[in-house]
């Protein structure tokens, strides 16, 4: 077992954005075991954890504590072969939501997610990967107007560019399908989303990495002011403590 600690900071350069700009800390403690299932190889990571978001989510200039969670994952990987992996996971979130609210608003809630992923390594370096996915989502909301269902299917690749040294590309395609039962008071909601998405990620040192991405998304929904298309462009230093020397 190990004790990880990992914080994400986002800063919009546009005023308007950056109340929605969080800053997230998280804790969490894994513990890993690997084995024989019949005859396949597994390996088994139980994760518990603690997440705390801060947000300038009223505009006033400070960020405030906005959402705290207790968590625990749990994933099993089976080896299919020696280029097959299928991935089995459940995810549990206890959300305590801090920000204001009516109590059919509260965002509190019990969330669970059981997603199912198959990963294809496609040479015999094992660089290239083609990743398939699909979820089950259950925001099970303190508040009725903010439980929701929601079913993502995905797919992923990614491969390395042989003329830079550790840079990889990867695209991705995305949909999925969310249902709020009483949205608002409106009624229902259904929204339908499909992302397209490609970057590009340069490894420096076993420390740093930089990764850069760019995005459009469509979402239609019954509720008019939820349907739009959205253009993105991202990058990201990541910094990892794990491989920093040991004594």
């Amino acid at each position: 077992m190990s004790v990880k600690l990992s914080t994400l900071y986002m800063w919009s350069f546009d005023s308007k954005f950056s109340a929605a700009d969080p800053m997230e800390v998280t804790l969490t403690a894994p513990y890993a075991r690997k084995g024989l299932l019949g005859k396949r190889g597994y390996k088994f990571t139980m994760t518990p954890g603690y997440d705390t978001i801060y947000m300038d989510y009223n505009s006033g200039g400070t960020r405030l504590d906005l959402l705290n969670s207790f968590t625990g994952d749990f994933d099993l990987m089976l080896v299919m072969s020696d280029r097959w992996f299928s991935t089995y996971n459940l995810n549990v979130h206890d959300d305590k939501s801090l920000m204001p609210a009516a109590a059919n608003q509260d965002m509190s809630a019990i969330k669970i997610t059981a997603k199912k992923a198959e990963t294809f390594l496609l040479d015999e370096s094992k660089k290239q990967a083609l990743i398939t996915y699909i979820d089950y989502v259950d925001n099970l909301a303190v508040g009725s107007q903010e439980a929701y269902t929601k079913i993502d299917v995905g797919v992923a690749y990614s491969a390395p560019i042989q003329r830079y040294k550790n840079t990889n590309w990867n695209s991705s395609l995305t949909a999925y399908l969310m249902n709020y039962s009483n949205y608002l008071g409106n009624g229902a909601r259904h929204d339908t989303d499909l992302s397209l998405s490609l970057g590009l990620s340069k490894i420096y040192t076993e420390r740093w990495t930089w990764t850069n991405s760019v995005a459009y998304t469509n979402n239609q929904s019954n509720q008019s002011s939820y349907a739009y298309d959205k253009y993105s462009i991202t990058t990201s230093v990541t910094f990892n403590w794990d491989d920093a020397p040991k004594d």
